[in-house]
């Protein structure tokens, strides 16, 4: 799926009407398609007749969600939380996950490629704190500091959503000598808020430490989220630079 065409024809939604499709979009809504025909729906369907015919269908979020909908269908309570919806709910944390959590691991490897100094810092941290002989836990997060500074300076310089969600003013507002009236759309520029040099100090530097306080403690911002509330549920989870903290080294070698 094409980031590209999802930012793009999200903050400008006539481009999906262009002839000869130059953003890619109905290539996109191909592919979601192919996702949901060939990989989603297979799999809620496998849920339902398992979970209809008595059997023990596996005790996942399909599951738990397919019973929320009996159990509503049983009071008979008007509910957004439906069948139908279902494979779009399934098709966006899939989305929403993938788009995010792959590219931060890649530019992970392309840092530690260019900095075998922080990754064996954050190696040596996760070794002291888990060891080898167990998983992560969340009770293991607040304990790994540097390495929740690598991971908040790798998203700082990878910055591969540099445009925020679009925003509307609820009124009008004088900003910087401009009058931005009400209803108008504002689409907030994360590139901008991440390598501020007003901000950053030094922003073309890769350097956790800037996320460590005096205290040894880690720094905690909200310029990753960009303006507006977040809304959305409070779970952070260590990606999977965590769950398998095996010796790997990245190096970058000539090829011949």
């Amino acid at each position: 799926m094409s980031s590209q065409a999802t930012i793009v024809a999200g903050l400008i939604p006539a481009v999906r009407y262009i002839p000869g499709d130059p953003f890619k979009f109905h290539v996109l809504v191909r592919d979601i398609r192919l996702l949901m025909d060939t990989l989603i729906q297979p799999i809620i369907t496998q849920h339902i007749q398992e979970l209809d015919g008595g059997s023990n269908p596996p005790d996942d979020f399909i599951t738990a969600y397919l019973r929320r909908v009996r159990q509503d269908e049983a009071d008979q309570k008007v509910s957004y939380i439906t069948e139908k919806s279902l494979p779009m709910v399934i098709f966006h944390l899939f989305a929403g996950g993938s788009q995010t959590i792959a590219p931060t691991l890649r530019w992970a490897v392309v840092y530690f490629l260019h900095h075998p100094d922080v990754q064996e810092k954050c190696h040596q941290e996760i070794t002291e704190i888990v060891g080898a002989d167990r998983r992560p836990t969340m009770q293991d997060k607040p304990k790994m500091t540097y390495l929740e500074a690598t991971e908040k300076e790798i998203l700082r310089m990878a910055n591969f959503l540099s445009l925020n969600v679009p925003h509307g003013t609820a009124c009008d507002v004088s900003f910087a000598g401009y009058t931005i009236p009400k209803g108008a759309t504002v689409i907030p520029n994360l590139d901008s808020v991440l390598h501020d040099p007003e901000v950053w100090e030094d922003p073309d530097t890769f350097r956790p430490e800037r996320f460590i306080g005096p205290d040894g403690k880690l720094i905690r911002t909200c310029r990753f989220f960009a303006t507006g509330r977040r809304a959305a549920a409070i779970f952070e989870g260590t990606t999977g630079l965590t769950p398998s903290p095996l010796p790997f080294t990245f190096r970058a070698v000539p090829r011949q």
